[in-house]
């Protein structure tokens, strides 16, 4: 019988709100002037990536409780990829490919994880990687990855990278008990303070218990004003989620030129990013 561990409460919480329209999946690309060393980048995968377990291992779900697995038939050629774009091989065909990708859940019978190396009419390859976050939060992804594109041979990331810290645990927390509000909001409005300690399961931890009690009625009292709010008005951009995803990067932009906009704007660089969405979004409506 193979060897499992549970998967966190974290972990799991990620497992569980996967959706066909909300995939939780990170995806990203890199593109490079000219092409990869093929051999190398599977060297590069095999010593800094698969040296944590975790990118060996699957989530499987047994009587409702999910574990991480060891992956006896593990094979780096299943998730190390090649591929050639159609026509043009340009920035709007590699922007199809990886919104397919994007849309695409990944193969739970396999680590979730997977590279795609991209051939390109753009200068060079492209790197598209497909990480659940089931696997670690994307911060700690970026570590990972910057970690095999250092000029050292020997350093090996640390495993604590993929732990998530108190702070990200309760986050996630936060999120997995707002979804069944939005599924069930009354059903919710009902649930009493001692209900949310338990569903908390903070009951070893008195005092923190409390604090989420307090927290849950408050909850409650919000769901509560939203379920007595008017609908919003109607617009292009509700509407039920669906499968199918598109995916658009705008040219590079100079990071100390969008700190510099801030600073004379008195805004930070998020406050830029949401602005930048949001036009977009204005743009294409």
């Amino acid at each position: 019988m193979p060897i499992r561990h549970r998967i966190s409460p974290v972990d799991t919480a990620w497992l569980r709100m996967d959706r066909p329209s909300n995939l939780m999946q990170i995806v990203g690309v890199m593109l490079f002037d000219g092409d990869l060393d093929y051999e190398r980048l599977q060297r590069s995968i095999e010593r800094r990536m698969l040296s944590f377990r975790r990118f060996r291992q699957i989530a499987r779900q047994v009587a409702g409780i999910y574990y991480w697995e060891d992956d006896q038939d593990f094979d780096l050629e299943h998730h190390l990829r090649r591929a050639i774009l159609p026509g043009a091989a340009g920035k709007a065909e590699l922007q199809r490919f990886v919104a397919d990708l994007a849309s695409t859940p990944l193969n739970p019978s396999r680590p979730l994880w997977e590279f795609h190396l991209v051939e390109t009419s753009l200068g060079g390859q492209a790197l598209i990687l497909r990480i659940h976050h089931s696997i670690a939060d994307g911060i700690a992804l970026v570590g990972v990855v910057l970690s095999m594109a250092d000029e050292s041979t020997e350093l090996v990331p640390s495993e604590a990278l993929l732990e998530p810290t108190q702070e990200q645990a309760d986050d996630i927390f936060w999120r997995l008990l707002w979804r069944p509000m939005t599924d069930a909001m009354l059903a919710s409005i009902r649930l009493s303070t001692k209900f949310w300690v338990k569903y908390i399961g903070l009951v070893s931890n008195p005092e923190k218990a409390l604090h989420y009690a307090k927290i849950g009625g408050g909850i409650a009292t919000e769901v509560a004003k939203l379920a007595l709010m008017s609908n919003d008005s109607p617009t292009r951009f509700k509407g039920k989620p669906g499968t199918s995803k598109r995916v658009a990067w705008s040219e590079p932009i100079s990071l100390p030129e969008v700190k510099a906009v801030g600073k004379v704007l008195g805004c930070s660089v998020n406050d830029m990013l949401l602005s930048a969405a949001a036009g977009a979004a204005r743009l294409s409506g």
